[in-house]
């Protein structure tokens, strides 16, 4: 099965961003393995370019499955994300400096694009594994919906049998400075992610 997995660089004040951390580590094990082909992209936390890499990539890989991780303040659990919005709205700037508010991420395109993946199934077989994780009906506003959205759309202009969609994660225990929230150990996480990879690996061959 060929995968496209992405991440995100640090942003904001973060030193370090979970997401880079885990593509970085899956990407580097996936090289032993036989049955999972994984491109592990980490993508700046910018609009333009962040979008405009994704569009090449899904273009240049065609992958089987696309699964997108971004870290998220507000969540204390894995965030299944069920909708990606056409809407671009923040007021924390890009790495590029770039702001944007109310504005469509494509003009003359669909309102929103759902997740392919089977997030109910998902959730439930990461929850028998003792993950904490819920089900998002979207994935905010920010450069993750962005490129979340972008992805999804450039599956569907390209006609490609790839399933795709996108997972929030926490801060992880080793972030110290980020207090008074549910944290996840970076290894946990890592071991989340690979066993979605596997029911996708399941659910695609069926």
């Amino acid at each position: 099965m060929k995968v496209l997995l992405t991440g995100f660089n640090p942003f904001a004040n973060l030193k370090m961003n979970p997401s880079q951390l885990i593509v970085e580590e899956i990407a580097a094990k996936a090289k032993s393995w036989h049955d999972i082909q994984v491109t592990g992209e980490v993508l700046p936390t910018e609009f333009v370019a962040a979008g405009e890499r994704i569009q090449e990539l899904m273009s240049q890989i065609k992958p089987e499955v696309y699964l997108g991780l971004g870290v998220a303040r507000s969540r204390s659990i894995l965030n299944l994300e069920r909708v990606a919005l056409n809407l671009d709205d923040c007021t924390l700037p890009d790495n590029a400096g770039l702001t944007l508010e109310g504005k469509k991420i494509v003009d003359d395109a669909p309102v929103a694009y759902f997740s392919t993946l089977p997030l109910l199934h998902i959730k439930n077989e990461l929850i028998k594994k003792g993950t904490p994780v819920e089900i998002s009906n979207h994935a905010g506003t920010y450069v993750c919906n962005h490129v979340y959205y972008l992805a999804l759309r450039q599956i569907n202009l390209l006609g490609i049998d790839t399933i795709g969609g996108f997972i929030h994660i926490p801060f992880i225990s080793e972030q110290d400075s980020v207090a008074g929230q549910h944290k996840i150990n970076l290894s946990e996480l890592v071991l989340a992610i690979e066993h979605c990879l596997q029911i996708l690996k399941y659910f695609k061959s069926t």
